[in-house]
């Protein structure tokens, strides 16, 4: 009876032994399975954020390209308006030579006409109109 007793004993201890460590692996399971929830929801979160980023992304790409388009098209119009305003300056200087040179005197030969058109050149008589009409 006495080693039953003692077989009994010994198997109450690996019960209780058993059971401690069935406890410790229940707690360390609760605790993976937090942290597994947890790693869960930073993925699905991060995942999200990244779509939403994705997204944006395509978003300023449009923008950008839109930006680009409006840039070229005013790059274009800006040096349309320039070549125009060259002409302009170009026909009007050569009207103010045109002018310039049909009020200068018919003289060939000199010395007077010579300095005359040494010093004081059309586009120079131009300007000087253009700035004292203003």
């Amino acid at each position: 009876m006495q080693i039953k007793e003692l077989h009994l004993l010994d198997l109450s201890k690996q019960l209780a032994e058993i059971n401690t460590r069935l406890r410790q692996f229940a707690a360390m399971y609760e605790v993976v399975k937090s942290e597994r929830n947890s790693f869960a929801n930073s993925i699905q979160s991060a995942s999200q954020s990244i779509a939403e980023m994705r997204e944006r992304i395509k978003i300023l790409k449009n923008e950008v390209d839109i930006l680009q388009n409006e840039s070229l098209a005013k790059d274009k119009a800006l040096a349309k308006e320039k070549q125009a305003h060259t002409v302009a300056a170009v026909q009007r200087d050569g009207e103010c030579r045109l002018r310039w040179n049909s009020a200068l005197p018919v003289q060939s030969s000199g010395r007077a006409y010579v300095l005359l058109h040494v010093a004081f050149t059309p586009v120079q008589h131009c300007a000087r109109r253009r700035t004292s009409a203003r």
